[in-house]
This record gives C-alpha cells, structure tokens and sequence, in this order.
C-alpha cells in the first residue's frame, strides 16, 4: 500500500467488516499454518503473523491495528507472537 491514509483507511475497514459479520468465512481470516505463517490480512503478504481482531496481522502490518484491537494481548508484535506460538502450538 503506497500512503498511509489509504493503508489505515483499509485495515479499520477489514476490521470493520471482521466485527460486523463475524460469522462469515470472509471475515473470519485466521488460518496461520502449523509455522504460524498465513496472509495478512493488511498487505496480503504470505509471512508470520499473529492473530488479532479476527483477522491475522504480519510484524509490518500490525501496528496500524493494535490500538484498534479490543483484546487483552501484548500490542506489542513481537510479544504477542511469542504467547501465540505457545498458544497455537505454531514450531517457531
């Protein structure tokens, strides 16, 4: 994504949709594979990434959502990954 605004303009709207249609497939994106690596939900990139907001965040993309996240984990990237590779049993 080339501008910030166009950047934060479309992660709040994935997360929007994430909370407004939790049920659905397409909002629903959390699918990191058995090494933690999946698509990001922000820059469609194919990297590790943690799980936050319904959707799934790589190291780059998840400081634009972080504060938006109503959860109780780390906003921290690096620690939240380190409780999720526990968590999701991902081999780091």
């Amino acid at each position: 994504m080339s501008d910030n605004y166009s950047e934060q303009k479309y992660l709040r709207g994935r997360i929007a949709l994430s909370n407004q249609f939790p049920d659905l497939d397409i909002a629903w994106e959390q699918d990191a594979g058995p090494h933690g690596k999946g698509i990001c939900s922000g820059c469609r990139g194919f990297l590790p990434v943690v799980y936050a907001s319904m959707l799934q965040w790589c190291e780059d993309c998840y400081p634009h959502v972080a504060l938006m996240s109503k959860d109780t984990q780390p906003k921290d990237w690096k620690e939240r990954r380190k409780g999720q590779v526990h968590d999701y049993e991902w081999v780091a």
